[in-house]
């Protein structure tokens, strides 16, 4: 099927980004049932696709009922983590602390998740101070390895910057 939308799928992301533009909010599962007619299940079939194919990223689902997802204007979908991991091994100009950091940011991203906030990472990693993660993070987002969401305070995907090295 490749990257392209279908018609449908491509409907559906239209309903999504006008929803979030004029409630401030991402819909329900159930107000896209209503505002497409479609089926429970087949509109999580369509938000699953759009999320594989790199329209939507998932957000966190612990809001029951709401669609866990972030729009994004056409994040490519992330390679396996091997690969990822392997480029960063690779990198000479990273520290130990700031290659954790990658790793566990990546994981979280290939499994379709947002990454722990950063005192979850400080422990992962091994930093004693919230501080220290910030600083690492920052120098990683100055470097182009990461975007940062300022709204959630988190790292959302990796940089384009980065994921083209691994084409290469």
């Amino acid at each position: 099927m490749g990257n392209r939308l279908s018609q449908r799928q491509a409907d559906v992301l239209e309903f999504v980004r006008s929803f979030v533009a004029t409630r401030g909010r991402h819909p329900k599962y159930q107000e896209l049932v209503n505002g497409m007619s479609l089926t429970l299940g087949y509109a999580h079939e369509l938000i699953k696709r759009l999320r594989d194919k790199g329209y939507l990223l998932r957000g966190d689902p612990t809001t029951r009922g709401n669609i866990p997802i972030y729009l994004t204007e056409r994040v490519p979908v992330l390679p396996p983590l091997k690969r990822i991991v392997n480029v960063v091994r690779c990198d000479r100009r990273l520290n130990a602390q700031q290659r954790g950091i990658i790793r566990i940011l990546a994981t979280s991203a290939s499994n379709g998740f947002l990454p722990p906030k950063y005192d979850a990472i400080a422990s992962r990693v091994g930093l004693s101070l919230h501080s220290s993660v910030s600083y690492h993070v920052g120098r990683l987002i100055a470097a182009g390895y990461l975007a940062p969401d300022p709204l959630q305070d988190q790292i959302v995907w990796l940089a384009p910057s980065f994921l083209s090295r691994l084409a290469a």
